[in-house]
């Protein structure tokens, strides 16, 4: 499954009053994330993404995104496990002129389509756990 937004922020949106988007997404894992800056937003127009409190992209709480024209690929294996099932996007514009539009695309994993390859990771991991065991007796 692949989710797109477009998320409009008007000129002169400040970091402590941000637009905020919720990307409703479904249960699964999340493989790739792209975050899409047009061409003009000059670094200006910046933004994190949270799933429920916890800042999931960029990991470190104080880091942020921003770039002009550029399309930031980001390729992970982020559970979304508990509802609701949404990422929060907060977007701001230092722009003073321009509003701008972010795009952000999610790829997620339903766990449904991919249980018989967790169940085959659970049992990879038991088995190595096993031999680990025995490596020690």
């Amino acid at each position: 499954m692949f989710y797109d937004y477009s998320i409009t922020v008007p000129a002169n949106t400040a970091e402590s009053s941000p637009v905020t988007q919720y990307l409703k997404l479904t249960r699964g894992i999340i493989h790739r994330v792209e975050v899409q800056f047009p061409i003009g937003a000059s670094a200006l127009m910046r933004c994190k993404i949270f799933y429920h409190e916890w800042q999931a992209f960029p990991t470190n709480p104080d880091g942020y995104f921003a770039s002009d024209g550029y399309v930031i690929p980001i390729d992970d294996y982020y559970k979304i496990d508990s509802e609701p099932f949404d990422l929060k996007v907060l977007v701001w514009n230092l722009d003073d002129t321009y509003q701008h539009i972010l795009t952000v695309r999610v790829g997620l994993l339903r766990y449904e389509d991919i249980q018989g390859r967790l169940e085959t990771e659970n049992m990879l991991q038991r088995f190595l756990k096993m031999i680990r065991m025995e490596q020690f007796r």
